[in-house]
Formats: structure tokens, sequence, C-alpha cells
């Protein structure tokens, strides 16, 4: 849902965070030894919610999932399936 922020002149969307559908971007991070671990380990959440990697010009700290986390997780799911590790 929209928010108004103090001095922006339109409300900012607030809602839930949409996955990143880069086909190529997870692509690489599957065919990449060792980038996918390193990704998913670095990109946390922090105290507040944020991504303690990401920031952002206006906001400072990127919302956690951030669009990177997002992708890396979708490689995971993508990776899974390949090796056959996917949930039943």
């Amino acid at each position: 849902m929209p928010v108004q922020i103090p001095n922006a002149s339109e409300p900012v969307w607030r809602g839930p965070i949409n996955e990143v559908a880069d086909d190529d971007a997870v692509a690489f991070l599957v065919a990449e030894p060792g980038l996918l671990d390193i990704v998913i380990t670095e990109h946390v959440s922090d105290d507040h919610g944020c991504c303690r990697v990401c920031s952002t010009v206006s906001a400072g700290r990127a919302r956690w999932p951030c669009n990177v986390r997002l992708l890396a997780s979708r490689a995971v799911r993508v990776r899974d399936r390949r090796d056959g590790d996917a949930p039943s």
C-alpha cells in the first residue's frame, strides 16, 4: 500500500516485494561455482529489515529481501531442481 513520505511529491509504494525475473542473472548465478553461496551468505537482513550489503541513493539501505537476494533465491530453486534436490 502506498504511504506518504514527508517532503516526497508522490506516495511511495511499500507493499510486498515481487521476485525479480531475470533469467540471465539467475543462469549466471547457477553457472558460477561458489558465487551463489556467497551472494546468499552476504545479502541477509539486518536488525531493521534492510539488506546488510545493498544501499540506495535515496533511502540508505535497501529493503530486504533486496533484488540481488531475490535473484539468488530463485537461482537456488533452479539449481536444486537441476541437481534433483528440489523439495517434494
